[in-house]
């Protein structure tokens, strides 16, 4: 932007003063932008430093609160009593230790 002088005409004093205010107005929001992509980001963020473990892990959301679906594994033992594993997806938001003791969805 080139300079202008504050004693200059009462017009480019105007237009002076509609320039800060649109720049003001990209950088909030930026920032808007970026708290937002921030709070996406902590919603559905993988739990695991070495990656998904499960296929869809933080890419579901559930339809109720909208925070991710997770993978939590189940070992069972067979009648055979050969252990037997298998997995499920389940909300974030169901899991009250998460959030102080409340739970935030009511998906089951």
């Amino acid at each position: 932007m080139g300079y202008l002088h504050p004693f200059a005409t009462r017009g480019v004093r105007l237009v002076a003063t509609k320039v800060r205010l649109c720049q003001e107005r990209r950088r909030a929001t930026r920032r808007l932008r970026q708290r937002s992509k921030l709070e996406t980001n902590r919603r559905h963020a993988r739990q695991s430093q070495r990656g998904a473990r499960y296929l869809l892990q933080g890419l579901v959301t559930c339809g109720q609160c909208g925070y991710a679906f997770y993978g939590k594994a189940i070992s069972l033992c067979s009648s055979r009593g050969r252990p037997r594993d298998y997995a499920y997806y389940r909300c974030l938001g169901t899991d009250a230790y998460r959030f102080g003791g409340v739970r935030i969805c009511p998906n089951t």
